[in-house]
């Protein structure tokens, strides 16, 4: 979730996003955080056809969501409080980016991607978007999240092969 209507990805895209991933990648296990008051997402997500996640959301404290994420292969998500938690704990993200700008509040380490539509009006800081089909979040697929996901796993080194 996010605070900020203007940095969701729909509830349908995660789950299409889900899917594929267990259909690409079954040793991985789809695991979803968040604030209480935000199990409605994953309630739609399920509802879409990702019944396989488990959810932590409203169940974990903020340390509790980060040392899951310190163990996550890794995290993908909105610009939003989890992105930033991930990025300090040390997990490889993917991240959505559209009214704010990832060259400010983005991450800037080497492990991580951001996917944003290249739209005249990115970087807006606008929380409620004025156009009637608001698209610089929304419209990126599930695919493209799954094959940036791909080249974020490929890129990290894995507890083996760092000895």
């Amino acid at each position: 979730g996010a605070r900020w209507g203007t940095k969701l990805w729909p509830a349908a895209r995660w789950a299409a996003f889900l899917r594929l991933l267990g259909e690409h990648h079954s040793e991985l296990r789809p695991v979803v955080v968040g604030a209480p008051g935000e199990e409605g997402l994953v309630d739609e997500m399920r509802a879409a056809g990702a019944s396989h996640v488990e959810s932590f959301v409203g169940k974990l404290p903020i340390w509790g969501s980060g040392a899951l994420m310190e163990r996550a292969a890794g995290v993908v998500t909105m610009d939003s409080a989890p992105l930033h938690l991930a990025i300090a704990v040390g997990a490889p993200t993917v991240s959505f980016f559209g009214p704010t700008d990832p060259a400010k509040v983005g991450p800037r380490e080497v492990g991580h991607r951001v996917l944003r539509r290249e739209l005249d009006c990115l970087g807006c800081y606008k929380r409620h978007c004025p156009l009637p089909d608001r698209v610089c979040v929304p419209e990126t697929t599930a695919e493209e999240a799954l094959a940036a996901l791909e080249e974020v796993l490929r890129a990290t080194p894995t507890p083996e092969s760092t000895g």
